[in-house]
C-alpha cells in the first residue's frame, strides 16, 4: 500500500461493521476506540445507506473514542480521548473534539471548530466556532419518564462564536456570528451578531 494511503488502526479498536466503514488515507485510530455503534433509535435512519461511517483523510482518533453508525468526520479531524459522536452527525474539516466531549445525533459542526462541551441532538454549529458549554433542548415534555420520546430542535450557532465554559444554550435559539457567550450564562433567547452576552 503506498504511503499516501497508509492507515494505522490499533489491534484493540473495534469496528462493528467493517463493510459500512469508509476510511480515508493516513487515518490513525488508537486503542480501545469503537467505530459503528448501533443507534438504539431506529427512526434516526431513513434508509440503510445512512448507517455508513465516513472518516476523512488524516483524521486522528485517540483512545476510547465512540463513533456511532452514520457519523461523518471530515479531513484532519481530531477526536481526543473519551469523546463520542452520534449517528447522522457531520464534523467539519480540521475540527477538534476535546477530551470527553459529547456530540449527539443529527448534529452539523462546521470547519475549524473546537468542541469541549456537550452538544445535544439536532444542533447546527457554524465555522471557526468554539463550544465549551452545553447546547441542549428545553425538554418540554410533562412526563419525566418519557424524556427521550420527543425529538426537539436544538440551538443554531453561527460562525466565529465563543460559548465559554459552563454556559448553557437552551432550545431552538439562534446565536449570531461573532457572538460571545460568557462563562456560566444561561441563554434562552436569540443573540445578535457580535453580541457579548453576560446573562443580563
Amino acid at each position: 500500500m503506498p504511503a499516501s494511503v497508509s492507515r494505522k488502526v490499533h489491534d484493540t479498536v473495534r469496528i462493528l461493521t467493517p463493510s459500512l466503514l469508509h476510511l480515508g488515507a493516513n487515518v490513525h485510530i488508537m486503542d480501545y476506540s469503537v467505530i459503528g455503534v448501533p443507534n438504539e433509535y431506529e427512526d434516526v435512519f431513513e434508509n440503510p445507506s445512512q448507517r455508513c461511517v465516513r472518516i476523512g483523510d488524516a483524521t486522528t482518533i485517540y483512545p476510547m473514542v465512540v463513533i456511532y453508525e452514520g457519523a461523518t468526520l471530515g479531513t484532519r479531524v481530531v477526536m481526543e480521548e473519551g469523546t463520542r459522536v452520534g449517528s447522522r452527525t457531520e464534523i467539519g474539516d480540521r475540527t477538534r473534539i476535546l477530551y470527553k466531549a459529547q456530540v449527539h445525533d443529527n448534529v452539523r459542526i462546521g470547519d475549524d471548530c473546537i468542541v469541549g462541551g456537550f452538544i445535544a441532538d439536532n444542533v447546527t454549529v457554524g465555522k471557526r466556532t468554539s463550544i465549551f458549554g452545553s447546547l441542549i433542548h428545553p425538554y418540554s415534555g410533562r412526563d419525566p419518564r418519557r424524556w427521550d420520546e420527543e425529538d426537539e430542535l436544538g440551538p443554531i450557532i453561527g460562525d466565529d462564536v465563543l460559548v465559554a465554559w459552563g454556559a448553557v444554550i437552551i432550545g431552538k435559539v439562534r446565536i449570531g456570528s461573532g457572538a460571545r457567550i460568557r462563562p456560566n450564562c444561561v441563554v434562552t433567547r436569540d443573540i445578535e451578531e457580535g453580541e457579548k452576552f453576560d446573562g443580563s
